[in-house]
């Protein structure tokens, strides 16, 4: 796999990276993707970390914590790529998409390509949108859904999530004391 080639028809050409997947079920090359996606995510933290530490002046221990971080990271986020790719899909059922998990998995994975930009302070507002974007070009063009579904297919579950942490938080606010 061309990491840089494929990543830059993602981000450039989505909607001719997404007509040309192919349909044989193979997860090898898109967790590979996300995961050196995610790597790169994960070293721009541990370089700018790096640099608040040494402003900060910070002990030796703070910077292996930090790479320590690193392996952690990289699995809980192939863990929440399955999961997520799993809640999509079950969007992508009810607004009936025609084809199956792997597919959906594919369009999941490479979306994350965007995330190679999360580190950067003010461009990292723009991550989730443009992620949102293929998702939605990806499951138009995987799942055969018209325009609208594919977006209610990414947005409903994305607003149900949202909406549970913001009644999460909520509630775990009211029950926290406050003293003054």
């Amino acid at each position: 796999m061309d990491y840089y080639k494929t990543w830059k028809e993602i981000i450039f050409e989505p909607t001719k990276f997404f007509s040309e997947i192919t349909k044989e079920k193979w997860y090898r090359e898109p967790i590979l993707f996300a995961a050196y996606t995610e790597a790169i995510y994960l070293a721009s933290l541990i370089v700018l970390g790096s640099i608040v530490l040494l402003i900060m002046n910070a002990p030796p221990s703070y910077y292996l914590a930090m790479l320590g971080f690193f392996p952690i990271g990289l699995g809980l986020f192939i863990g929440l790529l399955y999961l997520w790719a799993l809640v999509l899909h079950l969007f992508v059922l009810i607004f009936k998409g025609k084809e199956g998990f792997n597919q959906t998995f594919k369009v999941v994975s490479y979306s994350s390509a965007p995330s190679v930009f999360s580190g950067i302070p003010l461009i990292s507002s723009a991550v989730p949108i443009y992620t949102i974007v293929l998702q939605v070009i990806g499951l138009q063009l995987q799942q055969k859904l018209t325009q609208g579904k594919s977006i209610a297919a990414v947005l409903l579950p994305t607003g149900i999530i949202f909406f549970l942490i913001f009644v999460i938080a909520f509630v775990i606010a009211i029950l926290i004391p406050t003293t003054y």
